[in-house]
């Protein structure tokens, strides 16, 4: 029994370290390929009025009507037509979800952590897989949207009588994301263009909650005027100066400028109108903004870091592959041993 039990062994270690090492290969390489296809940021979305995309909205009610404004040229990878990629709009949780690119997409919308929804338009219908442009993969046609499918506690509403669906209060990051064929049904990213939606409760909303949009900070300096009178002549002088700037930074750096900026206050919302010209880079994660009020407070937006490293991940991974091949070195190393002990009793038999 004892040499049975000694003949069985090295087989056993050796099934074990090869289990251990083709289990940890099959998730490393799932574990890779989920990171290579997150999808890359492309740029800023602007939260602007549907009908003049030069007027920005920083701020508004559950009622109020907005759009997306994409930089020009915005396009897909690859078109519907062709390659299945599809046109996605999405509001999720910047704290649990502080990266669009790592959203994937279904038939009802974005997959994700925590809270996680499609945009709705201003008919409250979804704003999902939406066909591009055939042959560019252009982005075009996005509608107005507004947050009257969302209460802050799922009251029901004179629009929405069979109740609405929960956004609690918190920082969002919202944008449109082109998705791209995936196995099993799920899509993943390709390209995606993000802002964040402050959300606040706020009584005085018949959905109960407010926004603000992404955070600025805005200085202007004081106008001077001076003037100078003699007997002789008379001259005069003015001077007026103003200026704005809006700075923004995440994981890498961005920067906006613009030459003039108008505002101006409407109840329940407050619009901009910005001439110039603006850059920069999509800006995710977490904002400071004031509660429920129509000006933007001052302040940075960064990317909070959130989950393991993949660094960790890979050496952890490293570790058991080298774990088992070690346990099959130690089997195979054991069989000498054990053929020449099955010799010795088949002598002893003899």
């Amino acid at each position: 029994m004892d040499g049975a039990k000694r003949r069985a062994a090295p087989g056993v270690a050796r099934r074990i370290g090869l289990a251990t090492a083709v289990l940890t290969a099959a998730w490393l390489a799932i574990y890779t390929t989920s990171v290579l296809a997150a999808g890359a940021n492309a740029g800023v979305a602007s939260i602007v009025v549907p009908t003049n995309q030069s007027v920005v909205i920083s701020s508004g009610g559950s009622q109020t009507v907005w759009a997306l404004k994409l930089p020009t040229g915005a396009a897909c990878s690859a078109d519907t037509a062709g390659s299945q990629y599809l046109i996605q709009g999405y509001l999720v949780n910047a704290g649990a979800n502080p990266d669009p690119g790592l959203l994937t997409f279904n038939s009802e919308g974005p997959i994700g952590t925590g809270t996680v929804f499609p945009l709705f338009d201003a008919t409250g219908s979804p704003y999902i897989s939406k066909p591009t442009e055939n042959t560019t993969g252009a982005i075009r046609n996005i509608p107005g949207f507004d947050l009257n499918i969302f209460s802050i506690d799922g009251r029901t509403t004179v629009r929405n009588p069979e109740g609405t669906l929960v956004l609690p209060a918190g920082t969002y990051n919202i944008g449109i994301a082109c998705s791209k064929p995936g196995p099993g049904g799920i899509s993943t990213g390709d390209k995606f263009w993000n802002t964040t939606l402050t959300v606040v409760a706020a009584t005085g909303d018949v959905n109960g909650l407010t926004w603000t949009g992404p955070t600025t900070t805005t200085s202007s300096s004081s106008s001077s005027t001076s003037s100078s009178t003699s007997s002789s002549s008379t001259s005069s002088s003015t001077s007026t100066s103003t200026s704005s700037s809006t700075s923004t930074s995440s994981s890498s750096s961005t920067s906006t400028s613009t030459s003039s900026t108008t505002t101006s206050t409407a109840p329940g919302a407050t619009t901009t109108t910005t001439s110039g010209s603006a850059s920069g880079a999509a800006v995710l994660g977490t904002t400071s903004s004031g509660g429920g009020g129509t000006a933007a407070s001052s302040g940075t937006q960064t990317l909070p870091r959130t989950g393991t490293s993949p660094a960790r991940r890979l050496f952890i991974a490293t570790g058991l592959l080298y774990l088992g091949y070690v346990v099959i070195l130690v089997a195979r190393r054991r069989r000498p041993g054990t053929i020449a002990h099955l010799l010795e009793q088949s002598e002893r038999g003899h």
